[in-house]
Parts: structure tokens; C-alpha cells; sequence
């Protein structure tokens, strides 16, 4: 087989990590060589193979650690190469080894005594999975929930209270990152749901973390807020009812994003109406009903300080228009 020698290629280029160069496009290569080596595989050698294949691939897993830098382009492409080859192999286990090698992985990531940086690793392994499986994976999110929003809510300052230091250790650079993991899981879970897995409890256990994410970061300017919020937040929390319509929930997710249009950064003012826009273009029909504690607020946005929120609101405004069918002037 070639997959004891692919084994010892990558132990020897890992032991050179701290000396020599070129060490993340060696993972990449021996990754992208073990990946079309699993392909190849039938899934009979793969259920034959698996536990120690996935032994191998739990000391890659920890590659960011022998890197440079744990947290720029060289080293997601290196992680990513190995998380890839490792799903590869997931998508061919049978249903009786597929739970188990997933816990044994939430084992790896999050106990006490590892580094909290294998979460990240966690969270992608999940988002590729997820992604690869859409209503496959429904039946599994379970399993990662009180992390997803452990790390959700976790403050982006490191020191405060609560912060990112508080869920990643000294790895809450990496805070970032993994939300951004979270939040594509996510949104493929809710458009994918077959109603088991967005139940009443687990809207409301994710409404606030996933709304929160609309705060802005102290390390952020404008432009890199609203690509966040339009790469990430809209797409995710603009799925969040998709199946879940429950009047009572919708109201209290609606009014949690109506703070977001009071805060005292403009940005998240916009980001708040960038959201209510999504809600509307997509459960229109289901929002309508909160026009009467939403309108007051969108008056107020419609006369702004900040040019960007007034437009954005004007927008809003004609959106909201034309799923009513009318002027939104009798709300006024």
C-alpha cells in the first residue's frame, strides 16, 4: 500500500518544520497525494483501513502547531489540505463507523488538557462535512451545538470577561476563523432541516449568538464589517427560519435585531438593516407582522446621521413595500 510511506514522508517533513522552508506546500502535496490515494480506495479497504488511517490523520490535524504562524493564508491552505483528505475518507465509512470516528474527533478537539486551537480545526472538519452531506449531516449537529455557540458567544476581546480567551486559551486570534466555520455549518443545517433539528429550544439557544455577530470587532474598519456581514452573518441568520416560523420565536428574533439599529456604531445600524432586508426578501409574509414595533425605528434610520444607514433604510423601506403590496405610511 502506499499509504505507510506517505505516513513516514509526512513525519519526516513535520520533525524539519521549525528548520527548513517549505514545509506547508510538502503537507499540501503529501495531503493531496492521500487524498487521491482514498479516492482510489474502495470502501471496503476504507472500512478495512480506517482506524488507522484516522490515527495518521489526527497528528496532521495538529499541523498549524508546527507552522511559523498558526493563523495566515499558508497555514488555512495547510489545514485545509488535510481536513479535505480527511473528509474524503469520512464520506466513505459505513453508518456504523461514521458516529463514532466524529466523537472521537470532538474528544480530540475540545477536552481540557489539548490545545483549544484544535476547536477551529473542529469546526472546519464539520463545515466541510456538513457542506458535503447537507441533509445527511442533519442528525449530527447535535453533537456540536454547545460548542457552536460556546464559541459564538465568546467576545472578541480576549481580555474581557467572557472573551475569546475565556473558549480558546491563548488561540483567541483564532476566534475569527472558527465563527466563520460555525456560521457556513450552520446555514447548511437550516436550509437543509427536515424539522429534527431547528426545534423551538435550539432557535432559541442560537438566536442571540448568531445575532451577536452583528456586533462590529475592534480590529475591524468599515469595508471588512460589511464583507463579514455579507459573507457570514446575512447568509446564516437569513436562514435561521427557514423552518422554523413559530410567531413568538420570529418576534423575538426581530426584536433582537431591532437593537442592532439603535447601537452607537453606524455600521451596526446598517448591519441591522442589512439583516431586517434579508428577513424580508426571504419570509417576507412571516415579518410583515412586526411592522408595527419595526416602522418607529426605520422613521428614525430614514433621518440617520449616517448617509450609508439612511440609504440603506430606504431600501429596506421599498423592499418592505413590495412584499406589503402598499405604503408602510399607515404605520407611521
Amino acid at each position: 500500500m502506499l499509504l505507510p510511506p506517505l505516513y513516514a514522508c509526512y513525519t519526516a517533513v513535520a520533525s524539519t518544520a521549525s528548520t527548513a522552508g517549505g514545509v506547508p506546500a510538502s503537507i499540501v502535496m503529501l495531503m493531496d497525494l492521500l487524498r487521491a490515494s482514498i479516492e482510489e480506495m474502495s470502501r471496503a479497504d476504507i472500512n478495512l483501513h480506517y482506524k488507522q488511517i484516522f490515527k495518521f490523520f489526527l497528528s496532521a490535524l495538529d499541523c498549524r502547531g508546527i507552522l511559523a504562524s498558526d493563523d495566515d493564508a499558508e497555514a488555512r491552505a495547510t489545514e485545509g489540505s488535510v481536513v479535505s483528505a480527511l473528509v474524503q475518507m469520512i464520506l466513505k465509512l459505513s453508518e456504523t463507523s461514521f458516529l463514532p470516528l466524529l466523537l472521537k474527533l470532538l474528544d480530540w478537539s475540545t477536552r481540557a488538557d489539548v490545545p483549544a486551537r484544535r476547536q477551529v480545526t473542529l469546526f472546519r472538519t464539520v463545515d466541510m462535512l456538513a457542506g458535503e452531506l447537507k441533509s445527511l449531516f442533519i442528525g449530527y449537529y447535535s453533537y456540536f451545538l454547545k460548542h457552536f455557540v460556546a464559541a459564538l458567544n465568546a467576545d472578541d476581546d480576549e481580555e474581557a470577561a467572557g472573551g475569546s480567551a475565556a473558549v480558546f486559551g491563548d488561540f483567541g486570534h483564532l476566534a475569527p476563523e472558527a465563527k466563520r466555520y460555525i456560521q457556513t455549518a450552520l446555514r447548511v443545517g437550516f436550509l437543509n432541516d427536515d424539522g429534527s433539528f431547528v426545534t423551538k429550544e435550539r432557535f432559541k439557544v442560537l438566536q442571540t449568538p448568531l445575532v451577536h455577530q452583528l456586533n462590529i470587532r475592534a480590529d475591524e474598519g468599515p469595508a471588512e464589517y460589511y464583507a463579514r456581514v455579507e459573507e457570514e452573518v446575512l447568509p446564516c441568520l437569513g436562514a435561521l427560519p427557514t423552518t422554523m416560523k413559530v410567531p413568538s420565536l420570529l418576534k423575538d428574533l426581530n426584536r433582537e435585531v431591532l437593537l442592532k439599529l439603535q447601537a452607537s456604531s453606524a455600521e451596526v445600524r446598517k448591519g441591522g438593516v442589512i439583516v431586517l432586508g434579508e428577513f424580508y426578501r426571504l419570509h417576507g409574509d412571516s415579518f410583515l407582522q412586526f411592522l408595527p414595533e419595526t416602522v418607529p425605528l426605520l422613521v428614525e434610520l430614514l433621518e440617520d446621521d449616517s448617509e450609508d444607514v439612511e440609504k440603506e433604510t430606504q431600501e429596506l423601506v421599498r423592499n418592505i413595500e413590495g412584499v406589503l403590496g402598499e405604503s408602510i405610511s399607515s404605520y407611521f
